[in-house]
């Protein structure tokens, strides 16, 4: 059927952007360097650490407070680090891209299409500009 066809060339479009290749860029970057894989490795490890002593009611407010902060220093940190803080920066361009296509086809097909097309945020698009 033609509309799987042309769902597999926008499939391919996407990967081929700008948004795409910036993306496995950093990917590759990323999964090549120890330092910046251990970086993020530890801060995951304590935020699931918080996470399971939230769930498990093994923190206090105060402890959560603080716990939280650290987090959000911790946060702060790894996106200053060159190579995760493009890989987080290109990691959110490509899904905005992939959010925006989305937004186009659901407006298309529920025909809530709207020329101001607030779908790409007043960016220039092919589909409305």
């Amino acid at each position: 059927m033609q509309v799987y066809g042309k769902a597999r060339e926008l499939g391919n479009l996407i990967l081929s952007s700008e948004q795409s290749l910036r993306l496995s860029d950093a990917k590759y970057a990323y999964e090549n360097d120890e330092q910046s894989r251990n970086q993020l490795e530890e801060y995951k490890a304590y935020q699931n650490e918080i996470q399971c002593n939230l769930e498990n009611g093994l923190i206090t407010p105060e402890d959560f407070k603080e716990a939280s902060k650290k987090l959000t220093d911790l946060g702060a940190t790894l996106k200053k680090h060159p190579i995760i803080g493009e890989l987080i920066a290109s990691e959110t361009a490509f899904n905005t891209l992939v959010n925006e296509v989305m937004a186009i086809l659901k407006a298309t097909i529920t025909g809530q299409e709207d020329n101001g097309c607030s779908s790409c945020s007043g960016k220039s698009c092919d589909s409305c500009h």
